[in-house]
């Protein structure tokens, strides 16, 4: 067989290929029975080879994302370590996919707010547990914290916590603290010195 005629026959079976769903070179190479650089000579030698496989990947399958399963997964919350687990594919391969990551983003900001709106309607509905809950985070609610001391002259005393500690905090507690007979008073930065 002539050079001319072998090209001729790799054209004609990779169109057939290439409607029968062949999507790379490589891919194509090995259903023709010919290595990748007899494909790659022969490109070069024609250019109506070329013009043929001209729009087809040199390597792997474009791998294809299901978006309608990336919605879901993400609308529950799934990491993108989960949804690539679920897809058969590398969390890289889905970072570098744009589409992706507009349809995670989206799907995690949509599942946020429909759990932030079942969250309320359930505290709407009076669970006393959920609105509790949702105080504390929305409103900065907090349970009371008592303290109490036991002085060695077995006196109670109750101090009063504070999330942020001043200096009037610290000096109140440490004078109370000496009345006490627990530690001598002082300024501020010798309570500090003696609670650490």
């Amino acid at each position: 067989m002539s050079n001319t005629q072998d090209i001729n026959t790799i054209i004609q079976v990779s169109k057939a290929l290439i409607k029968s769903g062949v999507e790379t070179k490589k891919e194509l190479a090995e259903k023709l029975g010919i290595g990748q650089s007899t494909l790659y000579k022969r490109l070069r030698e024609s250019k109506e080879l070329r013009e043929v496989l001209k729009d087809m990947s040199p390597g792997r399958n474009k791998i294809k994302i299901d978006y309608k399963i990336v919605d879901n997964l993400a609308g529950i919350q799934c990491t993108e370590e989960e949804i690539a687990t679920v897809l058969g594919v590398s969390v890289k391969t889905l970072q570098r996919d744009e589409e992706f990551s507009r349809v995670y983003k989206s799907a995690i900001t949509k599942g946020k707010k429909s759990l932030r709106r079942w969250q309320f309607e359930t505290a709407k509905a009076g669970n006393p547990t959920m609105q509790i809950w949702l105080g504390k985070v929305y409103l900065g609610q907090r349970d009371p914290k008592d303290v109490r001391v036991s002085t060695p002259e077995g006196k109670k005393l109750e101090i009063e916590t504070h999330n942020k500690f001043d200096d009037e905090f610290i000096a109140k507690t440490a004078a109370i603290l000496a009345e006490c007979g627990v530690f001598s008073a002082g300024t501020p930065d010798d309570v500090d010195a003696e609670t650490k």
